[in-house]
């Protein structure tokens, strides 16, 4: 008869504490874009615009940084790595955001909660 090996009370208390740090974490604070005499349509149309710019920038580099980073020979089923890229092209894509946001004279505040 083979004996039940059980987690350790500080084990068992990281995995299930370690999912709610991460998403807290990463859970970004609301941010208030403004732009001297912009109007809010203005916003709302740059907003989205530059939202589906860099979008389908970070979908572009996505897709090459995971076909590039598969191992030759092995199966496609290397969920770090593809968990890993996934979280680097949501970065890619708020910094792109951010980025063209400011290109067309918005600047960041944190919004009132």
């Amino acid at each position: 008869m083979m004996a039940q090996r059980s987690l350790s009370a500080p084990v068992l208390t990281l995995l299930i504490l370690l999912p709610v740090w991460l998403s807290a974490s990463c859970a970004a604070p609301s941010v208030d874009w403004g732009k001297p005499g912009g109007s809010q349509d203005e916003l709302t149309r740059d907003r989205w615009d530059c939202r589906a710019k860099a979008r389908r920038e970070a979908d572009k580099n996505f897709r090459q940084r995971d076909l590039s980073s598969r191992p030759a020979g092995f199966d496609d089923d290397n969920t770090l790595s593809r968990d890993m890229s996934r979280f680097d092209a949501q970065r890619d894509e708020r910094r792109m955001f951010e980025q063209c946001m400011a290109l067309r004279g918005y600047t960041k505040n944190k919004a009132a909660r």
